[in-house]
């Protein structure tokens, strides 16, 4: 199985580097309209090769280890998932992209910054960790910039600057980590903290703390958010369905990969669930509070991702935590609660910030008040994106009240007060949630709108088809997900 594993990996890097070498290649080859739909069509069709390719690593039960590699049925999922996306949002994306000069470079980076994504999801090595964190975050910061409008150059900027830091950290992080533990392989990295002395212990701790800073920053870890509100509501939101939707993936997976690590060592284990714990709820806490005061949808939503990855620490906090809920490892519906949670805000994220591209072509503004009347303007793009909303709050039986569960139960036997700050900040996020939907069916008197929709419209079809997964994986197929997501070896 392994040799399948190296033939799927290494065709699969063949198809995404080679469409992202290519494309830029037939840009100097092929008069401007040709260039275009063919390096659409190249982007397009190593997705779904790579899509294809990476399927049977679902089906398989092994849990297969190689030195900086190890295939289980976490990563495995999460890869089809990520690629799944990247295809939503490249074929949301044909009608706005083409116009831009910067097209060829757009189809181009969206398989390359897949790439990344594909080595993190399997990385059992702290330098390998590092290599796809460097490519897809390169990736990303030029992706953010490529409408080359005023709020898209700021905020790639703002991004880059950023990214930069954090990746300083990150290489300060992994020079203290190497020098304790003398290896950068995450097996052996575990083994030998297990019997370091109280001052190399105290070495890992700042390692540790370090990592979360320099996770955080791409994460949207509240204090490390502030290039967030301006890249995520202020980026053309079409680049944005991808940097939320695809590259949000990228700290998710490192922060499972690392995490897995340090809440698996005892002396270890007060200080990862301290440190955790407490950047959870100032980030639900203050992206809840700011979203709630945001008169711009795209904002609301940039703050709403700040607030949502106040819930996936919850989830890693439960790494931390030994006892049992209900029979079950806390670790374990942590780890559940996360991949769940991931896929709800993956769907609801693609398809919310497809929508706001939608919305933006055909109205020109995404302010409260203009979205006005939106259930006449866009009916069914309307309907689609209450239920992404819905999701988002947790509302049964949709994905995102199994993720929540989920997420709440994992740290309920140990950390209940945690549980319902939790719960509360889930409740305050439905109070600008609905204002969306109650402005979108707002009717003002005497006053006469057009449909503008177009069902054959690229973009409607990709929220109809986010929405639809939503309510099936919601209506009983999330429990079997969760069920089949075994322990993160």
């Amino acid at each position: 199985m392994f040799l399948k594993f190296e033939l799927i990996s290494n065709l699969t890097t063949i198809l995404l580097i080679g469409a992202g070498i290519i494309i830029p290649l037939i840009d100097q080859l092929l008069t401007e309209r040709k260039h275009k739909e063919i390096g659409y069509l190249i982007s397009m069709s190593s997705l779904i090769l790579a899509l294809l390719l990476n399927i049977p690593l679902i089906l398989s039960e092994e849990v297969l280890s190689s030195g900086m590699l190890i295939v289980d049925r976490f990563g495995a999922l999460i890869v089809i998932v990520a690629t799944f996306s990247a295809l939503l949002v490249l074929t949301a994306s044909v009608n706005e992209v083409r116009y831009w000069p910067t097209s060829t470079s757009y189809y181009s980076l969206i398989p390359i910054a897949l790439l990344g994504i594909y080595y993190i999801s399997f990385a059992n090595d702290i330098l390998l960790i590092f290599a796809s964190w460097m490519l897809t975050s390169v990736a990303s910061y030029i992706i953010a910039g490529l409408k080359k409008d005023e709020n898209s150059v700021e905020g790639a900027i703002k991004y880059s600057i950023m990214g930069m830091l954090s990746t300083i950290i990150m290489l300060y992080a992994i020079a203290l980590l190497y020098g304790v533990s003398g290896t950068t392989n995450l097996h052996e990295v575990a083994n030998s903290l297990r019997f370091i002395n109280e001052e190399k212990m105290l070495l890992v701790k700042i390692s540790l703390i370090m990592f979360i800073a320099s996770l955080g920053f791409k994460f949207g870890v509240f204090p490390f958010h502030t290039w967030l509100p301006d890249v995520y509501g202020g980026v053309h939101p079409i680049c944005v369905a991808y940097l939320a939707g695809v590259i949000e993936i990228l700290p998710i997976m490192a922060f499972a990969r690392l995490l897995s690590v340090f809440s698996t060592i005892p002396t270890l284990q007060a200080t990862y669930i301290f440190s955790i714990l407490i950047f959870s709820i100032l980030t639900m806490i203050f992206g809840n509070i700011v979203a709630l005061v945001q008169k711009n949808v795209q904002r609301m939503l940039a703050y709403s991702t700040i607030a949502h990855a106040g819930y996936f620490l919850v989830g890693f906090t439960a790494f931390g935590i030994t006892k049992p809920i209900l029979g079950t490892p806390a670790s374990i519906l942590g780890l559940q609660g996360i991949t769940l949670h991931l896929i709800t805000y993956i769907l609801a994220k693609t398809g919310l910030f497809v929508t706001l591209s939608y919305v933006l072509r055909k109205i020109g503004n995404l302010d409260l008040i203009s979205i006005r009347n939106l259930g006449k303007i866009l009916p069914v793009t309307s309907f689609s994106t209450s239920i992404l909303l819905l999701s988002l709050m947790g509302v049964p039986p949709l994905i995102g009240f199994w993720s929540k569960l989920l997420l709440f139960l994992s740290v309920a036997g140990e950390y209940p007060l945690l549980t319902l700050i939790a719960a509360l900040n889930s409740g305050i996020s439905v109070a600008y949630y609905i204002t969306i939907i109650k402005n979108m069916y707002f009717t003002q008197k005497n006053i006469t709108v057009k449909c503008l929709e177009r069902t054959r419209d690229v973009e409607v079809i990709i929220t109809i088809v986010t929405s639809l997964l939503t309510v099936i994986l919601g209506l009983g197929i999330a429990p079997y997900i969760a069920t089949y997501i075994a322990t993160l070896k």
